[in-house]
């Protein structure tokens, strides 16, 4: 087999569509021409991509006619004998090869039109498909990005809400510490008794609402017969009397209005009683506390 029979049958080749004597001669050839391999190989690639090509639509059935009656058209004219002409000698050609090949050319091109056609509508329709499925998921992820936009100023509007909450509780915890200060007693002094009181103690409070001071002692023991428990302050050595002490039990109380400001000692003294000294203790102090 030459290279010009063989480019003849080349495509029908790659598509296995030859006979076996064809075939055979093919290959012999092939195996001693590298350009008709290359040929032979570029053929096959392309053949190859055919089986991956995407599910085929059916031609028209116009088209399938046509190309059919194209085929046996060809088939009648290459059967019809060749008139002389008169005064020149025309030769007959071999024609049984030349309609042999026509005949599977024109199917190979009817087949390869076939898929085609049918390949390149699946192909649209494949496109189509895609480009219809890349909007559907840009639509959800457009929705997604639309939901988290929303719940992150939810959110915003949550942690603003929550701090604008934190700041008013704040205020308001400083309002009752503010009211708890001036309702609350406030510790002045602690009050410690002598040996003779056996060990009593007491506290020196203020109430700020009420604007008194209280003193109550705990262990003090009964004063005998008309002996009373008095309350003083002192600045620097002048004592101040802030009254008498009631007794409940071994529990003294003893309030007055104001404060202690600017005092620096409270003291209890036992007095002979059974009134209440005037300018300073009569008798002894049982009782100090640094204020």
């Amino acid at each position: 087999m030459t290279c010009k029979e063989f480019e003849e049958i080349a495509g029908a080749y790659a598509l296995d569509a030859v006979t076996s004597e064809e075939r055979e001669a093919a290959r012999a050839h092939l195996g001693q021409c590298q350009s008709c391999s290359r040929l032979y190989g570029e053929l096959r690639s392309v053949v190859s991509l055919l089986p991956l090509s995407v599910p085929q639509v059916d031609p028209p059935v116009t088209l399938e006619g046509r190309v059919f009656s194209a085929i046996r058209r060809e088939v009648v004219l290459s059967q019809q004998p060749t008139q002389n002409l008169p005064g020149i000698n025309v030769q007959r050609p071999q024609r049984t090869h030349r309609a042999s090949w026509l005949m599977r050319t024109l199917a190979i091109a009817a087949v390869l039109l076939f898929v085609l056609v049918g390949g390149i509508g699946a192909l649209g329709f494949s496109l189509h498909q895609q480009l219809a499925g890349a909007n559907f998921q840009l639509a959800h992820v457009g929705q997604q990005l639309a939901n988290a936009e929303q719940q992150l100023t939810s959110t915003h509007q949550q942690l603003t809400s929550t701090k604008q909450q934190l700041t008013s509780t704040k205020q308001q915890l400083s309002d009752t510490k503010q009211q708890l200060a001036s309702v609350s007693p406030r510790l002045i002094a602690t009050i410690k008794g002598d040996a003779t009181t056996n060990g009593a103690t007491g506290q020196l409070f203020y109430l700020p609402q009420q604007n008194i001071t209280v003193l109550i002692m705990h262990g003090l023991p009964q004063p005998r017969g008309s002996r009373i428990y008095q309350g003083w302050v002192l600045h620097g050595s002048q004592p101040t009397s802030i009254g008498l002490l009631t007794m409940h039990g071994n529990t003294a109380t003893l309030s007055f209005p104001g404060n202690v400001t600017g005092y620096n000692l409270a003291a209890i003294s036992l007095e002979p009683g059974p009134a209440a000294s005037k300018n300073a203790p009569i008798g002894p102090v049982i009782a100090l506390g640094k204020l």
